[in-house]
């Protein structure tokens, strides 16, 4: 894996500091009920079975009040 080098340079004001990340080496593997959520989700997107945020509030809001 290659390292890269950074050139120390003088501070002018403000500076937004580099962000850490951390790296993962595991892969992970979805369960079978997660598979089939995806798969069923998929499904009613194809199918047109999805609301915007604006209509399930309208439902909700019809349901509490």
């Amino acid at each position: 894996m290659a390292t890269k080098s950074y050139k120390q340079t003088e501070p002018t004001g403000m500076q937004a500091e580099e962000p850490v990340v951390a790296y993962s080496q595991s892969v992970y593997t979805l369960t079978d009920s997660e598979r089939k959520l995806i798969m069923r989700s998929e499904e009613d997107i194809q199918a047109g079975r999805v609301y915007t945020q604006a209509e399930v509030d309208k439902m909700v809001e019809g349901w509490l009040y």
